[in-house]
C-alpha cells in the first residue's frame, strides 16, 4: 500500500515526521483529506483538528493555523 510523508513542524521543532495513510486538515474553506498521489497543493490552514490516519490508528492534534505544501 502507498503512503505519504507527514511532517508537522512549529517553529520551535519538528513535531511529527511519519508515514501516514491520510490527513485530514480544517482549512480556511473547509474540511479537506490528503491521500497519497494527491496533486500539488499550497492552502492556509485554519484553527481546528488535524486528524492522521495510520492503518486503524488515528491520531487527532489541535492545530491554531498555519500552512499546508503538498508536494510529489
Amino acid at each position: 500500500m502507498t503512503s505519504i510523508r507527514l511532517k508537522i513542524a512549529s517553529p520551535e521543532r519538528v513535531v511529527f515526521d511519519e508515514e501516514v495513510d491520510q490527513v485530514s486538515v480544517p482549512t480556511k474553506n473547509g474540511q479537506i483529506s490528503i491521500l497519497p498521489h494527491h496533486i500539488p497543493l499550497i492552502t492556509n490552514l485554519a484553527p481546528g483538528e488535524l486528524v492522521i490516519r495510520k492503518g486503524v490508528e488515528e491520531v487527532e492534534i489541535a492545530i491554531s493555523g498555519g500552512f499546508l505544501e503538498v508536494n510529489t
